[in-house]
């Protein structure tokens, strides 16, 4: 789930049954449902380009909420990572790919060309440091939130 910018009232959601699909809300109100063949990981809003981001297994899209649209799919369906998580600013999307926990920063401008690539050693400094779940990012790029979980028992 993710919601847009405070000057606007957009709501989106995934439905995972009885099928996959994206739901959208405008204002409170129901707007559209709309079907996607993918499992979504995570969504987050692009205040730069006045859309919805979202991770799949394989690919990102862009959903448009003017007219209710969700774009093609961009990226690699025989890769071995699954885009876990998305976050981004004005210029940039930063993805985290797991299971090797490797973050992406991509253009936003430029079909989401790869402009650099950061090891989860770069992130995960503690021993017991054991997965990232999840990256948030503000508009200065400056890392905002990065949920690392360790393996200590409680």
């Amino acid at each position: 789930m993710a919601g847009s910018s405070p000057s606007h009232s957009y709501l989106l959601l995934f439905q995972s049954k009885p099928n996959y699909s994206l739901v959208f809300f405008n204002n409170r109100q129901f707007v559209t449902q709309t079907p996607i063949d993918y499992f979504v990981y995570d969504i987050t809003w692009c205040q730069s380009k006045q859309l919805f981001l979202l991770a799949t297994d394989y690919y990102l899209f862009e959903y448009y909420p003017i007219d209710n649209r969700l774009s093609k799919p961009y990226g690699n369906r025989d890769s071995t990572r699954i885009q876990s998580s998305l976050t981004c600013n004005s210029t940039d999307v930063y993805v985290l790919h797991k299971p090797d926990m490797i973050i992406c920063q991509r253009d936003l401008q430029q079909s989401f060309e790869k402009r650099n690539q950061w090891s989860k050693d770069h992130f995960m400094l503690e021993k017991t440091d054991e997965i990232i779940a999840m990256i948030r990012i503000d508009e200065q790029k400056q890392i905002s939130n990065l949920f690392i979980y360790d393996n200590l028992k409680q």
